[in-house]
């Protein structure tokens, strides 16, 4: 999504709101600044994409591509995008390309991601993120905000908050029933470029402290 899509009619009170919501209040995150990214490594489709060309995270390692998906990913390849270079944290983004697909199959590609992860850099921290819902229009066959959730849901199961954290972006973009709001994006799916830099703020709220 690039900027000429923004919306003219999208104005600076329509922003999304960074409040954290109260699920995450349990955890003790802290603030930090964009230098806390320095080290860090994304892994994710097109939505990661977006924040590496959008967002403020400009010192990050970014390994995206637009349909990447953890089915895409084993054990060699997750070594090849890792190896080489010591990360603090590592910050995962994937399933919506996977969403229609078997949950149990998806699942435990997701597993071999992150142990492949935890394998080649036991010292990161590592955050599971959301995938973020679609527009009630952009809804489909085998692609509903119900199945997202469900997926998301899994995905959470793999967080021990200790050294695997789980973070939802949803609240930050939804509408009041699920829904990715329509005002936020241009195609239903993506949100539109100038929301990347939300989207970075937020990363920014989220964090732990290194250890």
């Amino acid at each position: 999504t690039s900027d000429s899509q923004q919306s003219t009619e999208i104005s600076t009170d329509a922003q999304p709101s960074t409040e954290a919501p109260s699920e995450y209040q349990q955890i003790t995150y802290v603030q930090s600044d964009p230098g806390y990214f320095d080290d860090a490594l994304f892994i994710g489709d097109s939505r990661t994409v977006g924040i590496r060309d959008y967002g403020t995270l400009k010192n990050a390692t970014y390994f995206c591509d637009v349909g990447l998906a953890a089915s895409k990913l084993d054990r060699d390849s997750i070594a090849s995008i890792v190896g080489g270079k010591t990360f603090g944290k590592i910050y995962i983004m994937l399933g919506i390309n996977e969403v229609g697909n078997d949950f149990e199959f998806t699942v435990s590609k997701f597993r071999t991601v992150i142990d492949a992860v935890r394998e080649f850099q036991p010292d990161a921290t590592i955050y599971l993120l959301a995938n973020l819902h679609v527009t009630s229009a952009a809804q489909q066959a085998g692609i509903t905000n119900e199945r997202i959730d469900y997926l998301n849901s899994r995905i959470s199961e793999f967080a021990d908050y200790e050294k695997i954290f789980y973070l939802d972006i949803n609240p930050v973009f939804d509408d009041g029933n699920g829904n990715l709001r329509p005002d936020c994006t241009g195609d239903g799916i993506h949100v539109y470029a100038s929301y990347y830099k939300t989207w970075c703020e937020w990363f920014g709220m989220y964090t732990v402290p290194n250890t």
